[in-house]
C-alpha cells in the first residue's frame, strides 16, 4: 500500500535538525531535492507497470498508485526495487522510481531541473494542487450500439449493455424442451439457440460454436450462435417498434440498406420509431468500450469511435485509390511493435475525420462501463493517442481518443510511425 507521507529519517551525525520541507531522492551518485508539499505519496515495490504508447526512456510505463494512474519515470534503471515517489505536476502527477528517498540536511539540486531535462512535457507544480478528478465518457454520440450475431440462417441484434462477453462453447448438455447447459470459459450456464429465440423461422440447423453470455436477473445465461457478425452503432431512428400478429411487441433494426433484424432484449419496452432511444441506451453508447490487444498494449476503443468489427478477410491494395481507406497495424502505430502484420480488423471513424481500418492482434471483449481517470502528464505522442486510463480485473488499460488529430497535424515522428504501420488500402465492406 502506498504511504501517505514521506519517510522521516533521524537527524544526521552533525546534530543538525532535518529540514522539514524537503525530500531527497537518490539514484546512483545523483541526488535531487523536492518540496515535501509536492509529494503526493510514496509506494513500496513491487508495482506492476502497463505500457504507454510511444514511451521511451526514462518513461517506464503506467502504474496504479493509491487508486490512480501515473506515468512512471525510472531514474534508477537496473537498480531493482526502489520506491516510487509520486510528485505533483501542473496538471497531475509523475511517479519517479529511485533507489532511496528520505529527509536530509545535505545540499542537492532541485528536482525541477532534472524534469525539465528528461520530461519537458511535465509542467512544474508551481504550488498548485493537481487535478485528479475522474474524466467523463468520451464521444457521447446518439448512435445506439448493437452486437449482431447469426445462427440458424438468421441474424439478430443484441443491445451491448446486455452482453457480458463472447466465448467458445466447450461442452453442451441438452435439456428437455430444447434448452441446454453449456460450458463457457469454465462457467456452466443455461442456454438456448439463437434460432429458438427469434420471432422468425430458422432456415438451417447446425452445431453452434459461440456463446454470447448475457447479463440480467439473478443468473447469467448464454445465447448459442454460429458466428458474431460484428458491432454496429445504429441511428436511433432505425429502431422500429412492431406488434406481431400474436400480440407480442418486438423491436427491429430497420436499416434502409439491409434486411430488418430483430432486437433481442427480453421484453424491454419498445421505443416508437420516431422517438429518442431510452436513456440507458444513450449511456451505453457513451460509456461502453471495445477492448482490443495491440502488441503488449490493452486498448479501449469507445463505441462512438467504432463502426464495425470485420469478420471477413479484405483484399489489400498496395497504393491508395478512390474509395479505399488505409489499413494500419495499431501496435506499430502506437510504438509497441516494429513490424506490421494483419490481424482482426476494426473499422473506426474518428470524430470529424476519415474512416480507417485498425488491425489488432485480437478483439478481447465488449466491456461494461469503466471508471476512467486522467493520466497527466504524458509524453506528447501518447497524449495525442489516448485520453484516459481505466482498470478492470486484468489490470490497467488505455482509452483511445475519439478525436484523433488528422495526419497532417501530427509531428514528424508520429507521421513516420503511421507510415510504418500502414499495411495497405482496402475497400470497407458495407
Amino acid at each position: 500500500m502506498p504511504n501517505t507521507a514521506p519517510p522521516v529519517r533521524a537527524p544526521s551525525e552533525t546534530g543538525r535538525a532535518v529540514e522539514p520541507d524537503r525530500l531527497i531522492l537518490q539514484a546512483g551518485d545523483r541526488r535531487w531535492a523536492v518540496p515535501v508539499a509536492d509529494v503526493l505519496c510514496i509506494a513500496d515495490p513491487p508495482v506492476d507497470l502497463a505500457p504507454i504508447p510511444h514511451a521511451s526512456a526514462p518513461v517506464a510505463g503506467l502504474a496504479g498508485l493509491a487508486g490512480r494512474a501515473f506515468a512512471v519515470l525510472d531514474l534508477a534503471p537496473g537498480a531493482g526495487g526502489g520506491p516510487l515517489v509520486v510528485v505533483a505536476s501542473g496538471d497531475g502527477g509523475l511517479a519517479l522510481r529511485v533507489e532511496a528517498a528520505g529527509r536530509s540536511v545535505d545540499d542537492a539540486p532541485p528536482l525541477s531541473g532534472l524534469l525539465a531535462e528528461v520530461a519537458p512535457w511535465a509542467p512544474p507544480a508551481d504550488g498548485q494542487a493537481p487535478s485528479l478528478r475522474p474524466v467523463q465518457a468520451a464521444g457521447a454520440a446518439r448512435r445506439v450500439p448493437f452486437l449482431l450475431v447469426a445462427g440458424g440462417g438468421a441474424t439478430a441484434a443484441l443491445p451491448v449493455e446486455r452482453v457480458g462477453r463472447v466465448g467458445v462453447v466447450s461442452a453442451v448438455q441438452p435439456l428437455r424442451g430444447g434448452d441446454a447447459l453449456v460450458r463457457v470459459d469454465g462457467d456452466l450456464l443455461p442456454a438456448r439457440r439463437l434460432a429458438d429465440a427469434l420471432p422468425t423461422l430458422p432456415r438451417e440447423a447446425g452445431d453452434p460454436r459461440w456463446a454470447v453470455v448475457l447479463r440480467g436477473g439473478s443468473q447469467d445465461s448464454a445465447l448459442l450462435v454460429d458466428r458474431v457478425v460484428g458491432l454496429e452503432p445504429c441511428d436511433p431512428l432505425c429502431i422500429a417498434a412492431v406488434t406481431l400478429p400474436d400480440g407480442r411487441p418486438q423491436r427491429w433494426l430497420n436499416r434502409p440498406d439491409a434486411d430488418p433484424v430483430p432486437v433481442l432484449d427480453d421484453g424491454a419496452p419498445p421505443a416508437a420509431p420516431d422517438a429518442r432511444p431510452p436513456a440507458r441506451h444513450a449511456a451505453a453508447s457513451a460509456d461502453a468500450v471495445l477492448l482490443v490487444q495491440a502488441g503488449d498494449l490493452r486498448l479501449a476503443l469507445p463505441l462512438a469511435l467504432v463502426d464495425r468489427i470485420l469478420d471477413t478477410a479484405v483484399t489489400l491494395a498496395p497504393r491508395p485509390a478512390a474509395g479505399l481507406v488505409p489499413v494500419l497495424d495499431a501496435a506499430v502505430a502506437l510504438g509497441r511493435r516494429a513490424e506490421a502484420r494483419t490481424g482482426a480488423l476494426v473499422r473506426v471513424r474518428p470524430a470529424g475525420g476519415a474512416p480507417l481500418l485498425l488491425s489488432v492482434d485480437r478483439v478481447l471483449a465488449l466491456a461494461p462501463p469503466v471508471s476512467w481517470q486522467p493520466v497527466a502528464p504524458l509524453p506528447p505522442a501518447a497524449a495525442l493517442a489516448v485520453d484516459a486510463a481505466g482498470r478492470d480485473e486484468a489490470g490497467w488499460l488505455l482509452r483511445l481518443r475519439g478525436d484523433l488529430p488528422p495526419f497532417s497535424a501530427l509531428p514528424g515522428p508520429l507521421r513516420r510511425a503511421l507510415a510504418a504501420a500502414r499495411l495497405g488500402w482496402a475497400d470497407i465492406p458495407a
